[in-house]
């Protein structure tokens, strides 16, 4: 990976968002509807795999989309397959 950690805590958070967190995120939100989420940075943390937390600007697929900040956590594995963990609203 291409950022440091602390052992057993979260990264400070980061614009600067590399492949392999993104491909991460990509990969749980594989067929995921109703909702677009657009990471802007994102924090991590090593465990067996690894845990990310990314801030997001979240739009509702509707006919006037609405925009609200939201966090998407994801959890991608040694082996296998990323999956969303936890999506919570942002505070404005």
């Amino acid at each position: 990976m291409s950022h440091s950690s602390c052992c057993g805590g979260f990264t400070p958070y980061s614009k600067d968002i590399p492949m392999d967190a993104l491909d991460a995120f990509h990969e749980a939100m594989e067929g995921f509807v109703g909702v677009g989420y657009e990471p802007l940075c994102y924090a991590s943390q090593v465990v067996q795999g690894t845990n990310y937390c990314f801030f997001c600007n979240a739009t509702l697929v509707v006919a006037d989309p609405v925009v609200y900040p939201a966090f998407v956590e994801v959890f991608k594995p040694l082996e296998g397959k990323a999956c969303i963990t936890h999506i919570s609203k942002g505070k404005h």
